[in-house]
């Protein structure tokens, strides 16, 4: 082989060498590169599944919150914390706790007695006598409401704040003041007498006097008086009523003076002349049992008017 073939044969030899260098370097950085995009690609598939992994464990967890604070809040009842006068109505529908505190006031206020009593006398009464009433239904409703307000999560907290810090609502209750009239009344027209004047008489040639005699009525203002002081307190209570007396118009001393007949006087009665017993009849119905003081003056004609004025 001629010296210019050999190198060219050497020349195109190395030209192939290199070649071949290159195609395998040009390989090799195409392996490498597929290599680093599939781990690029599991790597970011690892990445995605992570974050999956994350999102449906955050997911699960809000799901579990918010079905505690479902549970806690959608109920149709009343949420712990609530009382009413030391009553727990929780875990009571507003309908049970209207009943409930109705079935207690009944108990602890309209079933308390008042006993009245008088010379022997007593009368009986309760509370509910009285028109006694409390706003029940209101508390109810009031405790019933609570908490029902807000987005999900505001009323979850709201309940959570209750349980932990109790409210104890107070009944307001009050009465019928006529109703204590109408009993007082009642008894004033059982115990009422009426006074007697004292009368006197001549029998036997003498006068003869009774002694008056003092009536009595309940004294209704002072004893209503009392017996509020007792009811704003909310207890049973007995008390005596007060009675006042009623003093007679004439007393036997005002009589003390008759000792002697000043005079008398009489006409005849023929039952045969009835007009004229009429006038007889009428005139002495006007002046029988009148009594006169020293220095008083009688004029019959002026006591007839006078008492025929009052029935005209």
């Amino acid at each position: 082989m001629s010296k210019k073939k050999k190198k060219r044969y050497i020349g195109l030899k190395i030209l192939t060498g290199f070649l071949g260098v290159a195609v395998v370097g040009i390989a090799g950085f195409a392996g490498y590169q597929a290599w680093q995009n599939t781990q690029k690609k599991q790597n970011q598939e690892k990445e995605a599944a992570r974050l999956e992994e994350s999102y449906q464990m955050e997911v699960s967890s809000m799901q579990s919150v918010y079905k505690e604070w479902q549970e806690a809040v959608n109920k149709e009842t009343i949420y712990e914390g609530v009382t009413a006068m030391g009553i727990n109505l929780a875990g009571l529908t507003e309908e049970e706790a209207e009943e409930t505190l109705n079935s207690y006031y009944s108990e602890t206020v309209l079933n308390k007695t008042i006993s009245l009593s008088y010379d022997g006398e007593n009368w009986q009464y309760k509370y509910a006598d009285l028109g006694f009433t409390a706003n029940t239904g209101e508390i109810a409703a009031s405790a019933y409401s609570m908490c029902r307000t807000g987005s999900l999560r505001d009323r979850y907290q709201q309940v959570q704040a209750l349980a932990a810090n109790p409210i104890d609502l107070s009944l307001q209750d009050g009465y019928n003041a006529s109703s204590i009239d109408r009993i007082l009344e009642t008894i004033n027209e059982q115990i009422t007498t009426e006074p007697k004047d004292a009368t006197v008489a001549f029998e036997d040639g003498e006068f003869v006097i009774t002694e008056e005699e003092k009536g009595q009525k309940l004294d209704i203002e002072a004893t209503k008086e009392a017996m509020v002081q007792h009811i704003a307190a909310q207890e049973s209570f007995e008390m005596e009523l007060i009675v006042e007396d009623i003093e007679p118009e004439i007393k036997a001393g005002d009589l003390s003076s008759f000792g002697e007949v000043i005079g008398t006087f009489s006409t005849y009665y023929d039952l045969a002349n009835t007009p004229r017993n009429k006038n007889l009849e009428v005139g002495c119905s006007r002046i029988s049992g009148l009594m006169m003081q020293p220095g008083d003056s009688f004029n019959f004609n002026v006591l007839i008017y006078k008492m025929n004025a009052l029935y005209l």
